[in-house]
């Protein structure tokens, strides 16, 4: 078990999501030991996947479900892999250690509903990945993995970044008010209906550091969506983050309740990053709105927590 712990490190900000919020989160920036000790967990879970063999499973669900371990990206790692399997073994293991530990908590009846219910595909939606279930169809799941993953290089190999497996859609972006070739830019969708998950790359080339803050880290347009509440501030360069190859890194956080559908509430990260070597500055924004009916609404700011970790793990390639 030790293997797959480690203490985290330097706290940036310990922080309610926003006012209505419940969920403490507590930012920190994870040490390579800790991230060797990510990896154990990574792999043991794969392992525990493609195998038949579950052991541990109940002792790591103690150890990450409660106590000190609970706010640890590990513990993140560990919820995303129950959510995401399609072993039938941990499945019924899960639910057995449930029922005799009389476990209700909301991750718990999440994963119980999503274990028991039967699924269908929901008719008029194109994604394949669209499981309706539970309760006469009243809860739904788009079947969003936020489990494995894979590093993916961008902008002609210059940003890197560890990728959610998904059925991903892509687009560019246009920005009439940037210099084209000044600006790179596209974004990746996927979901839909009641949970959906946007990410949106963009490169500025040729760009002093001065600049790139007023024009981004300070006036971002999505700061114009007065629906969400933002924190921003600088990470410092220390753990992880120093082998992120940039000069400047910069966080910005927000939550709220949709303008439109008051059902939904929005989830949003942006991570700034300026390179002086490159003279350019990037921007990776993930955009997570979730309805009432989805079946992981309880969860909700687990999982944002989880997005906004993973983008710790966003490297420029020198």
């Amino acid at each position: 078990m030790k293997k797959y712990i480690a203490i985290c490190a330097a706290i940036v900000c310990c922080f309610y999501l926003s006012a209505q919020s419940h969920s403490r989160f507590t930012l920190y920036i994870p040490t390579d030991t800790e991230m060797q000790y990510f990896m154990n967990l990574y792999a043991k879970l794969k392992s525990i996947e493609e195998q038949t063999s579950i052991d541990e499973l109940e002792a790591l669900y103690q150890t990450f479900e409660s106590g000190h371990y609970y706010e640890t990206y590990q513990s993140l790692l560990f919820e995303s892999y129950l959510l995401a399997t399609r072993n039938q073994a941990v499945k019924d293991t899960m639910l057995s250690f449930f029922d005799r530990k009389k476990i209700h908590t909301d991750f718990a009846e999440t994963l119980k509903r999503l274990y028991t219910s039967p699924t269908k595909r929901r008719l008029g939606n194109e994604s394949k990945n669209t499981l309706p279930f539970n309760d006469k169809n009243t809860l739904f799941d788009e079947n969003i993995n936020f489990f494995t993953m894979n590093e993916v290089l961008t902008f002609n190999d210059t940003l890197g970044l560890m990728l959610f497996e998904n059925d991903w859609r892509q687009a560019s972006i246009d920005l009439p008010n940037l210099p084209k070739k000044k600006t790179q830019d596209f974004f990746l969708v996927c979901g839909g209906g009641t949970h959906s998950l946007k990410l949106s790359f963009k490169k500025l080339e040729h760009i002093d550091f001065e600049t790139f803050k007023k024009q981004e880290i300070e006036r971002n347009a999505s700061y114009h969506d007065t629906s969400l509440k933002y924190d921003i501030f600088e990470l410092p360069k220390e753990g992880i983050l120093v082998r992120a190859g940039a000069d400047r890194i910069y966080l910005a956080m927000g939550d709220g309740t949709d303008r439109v559908f008051t059902d939904v509430k929005n989830y949003s990260s942006i991570l700034f990053l300026y390179s002086k070597k490159n003279n350019a500055g990037y921007v990776i924004h993930a955009f997570m709105n979730i309805a009432s009916n989805n079946n992981n609404y309880r969860i909700r700011e687990r999982l944002f927590h989880h997005i906004v970790f993973q983008s710790l793990l966003t490297f420029i390639n020198k």
